[in-house]
């Protein structure tokens, strides 16, 4: 008997082969769930290894994030 996976509710982002071959939807929400504990379980290794620092790690955060942030006056 196939198993039979219950569709996750919210918009479909994308379907994945599972390991028995079935198919399964994946939504955005899952995917960024993911995401998050994929990183954070990244940098909570790096920080316990002592390869960079809580003040390093935050630094780099605002860094990126004012990168990112859109100009106020883009010239056209």
């Amino acid at each position: 008997m196939a198993h039979q996976h219950e569709q996750p509710t919210g918009t479909p982002a994308m379907v994945i082969r599972m390991p028995d071959g079935s198919e399964r939807v994946v939504t955005f929400e899952e995917l960024t769930i993911t995401n998050n504990i994929t990183l954070e379980a990244l940098v909570r290794i790096l920080l316990r290894k002592g390869i960079i620092t809580e003040q390093d790690f935050t630094e780099e955060i605002a860094q990126v994030t004012r990168e990112r942030a859109p100009q106020e006056s883009q010239p056209e």
